[in-house]
């Protein structure tokens, strides 16, 4: 094992003092919070886990690196995500650069098997998949890396599959969801 991780393995054992492992036992039903520098820890190593992407979500929003690296660090936790109508669904509204003038900008997490309803785009959506899988009724899956690109009038669902949630980047100029599905019965 290397220092570092012996560093962090000892941090993880030092994170709980005697009574919270009375309630690991099942000697008590309190919720665990961990110690404010290991959560800081662990919310910054997810954040890392999306580096490979800042450029690629730099250029969709039209926003210097920093300012995306400080976004991918809000990601994992509960702050900034907005829930919705919809059941499963979350946002995270950013403010997008100048090319992104009159546009909606954030990220969207979709819990797993959970579908977005079916609708039409009113202008372009560009879309970056950072994590989980979708299934799209207008066209292939998509996975981590992947980019989709919807014309005006484009009408679909899509579903996020497998156990984890879909997570992407959207710049989108417009949908709406009073359009019936193709299947449905006018």
């Amino acid at each position: 094992m290397s220092e570092r991780s012996e560093a962090f393995a000892s941090e993880i054992a030092g994170a709980r003092d005697a009574d919270e492992l009375g309630a690991l036992e099942g000697q008590s039903t309190a919720p665990l919070e961990p110690r404010a520098a290991l959560r800081e820890r662990l919310l910054s190593s997810a954040a890392r886990s999306y580096e490979g992407f800042v450029e690629r979500l730099a250029a969709l929003f039209d926003l210097d690196a920093a300012r995306i690296r400080e976004l991918l660090a809000e990601l994992p936790g509960d702050d900034g995500w907005a829930s919705t109508p919809i059941t499963g669904l979350e946002l995270f509204h950013l403010q997008g650069g100048p090319r992104t003038e009159g546009a909606d900008c954030g990220f969207v997490r979709l819990q797993a098997e959970h579908a977005f309803p079916h609708h039409a785009h009113e202008g372009e959506e560009w879309a970056l998949v950072l994590g989980g899988r979708s299934e799209d009724s207008g066209g292939p899956d998509a996975f981590p890396g992947d980019v989709v690109h919807f014309e005006p009038g484009t009408e679909h669902t899509f579903r996020s599959v497998g156990p984890e949630p879909l997570l992407f980047a959207v710049v989108n100029y417009g949908i709406r969801f009073d359009v019936p599905e193709p299947d449905a019965p006018a």
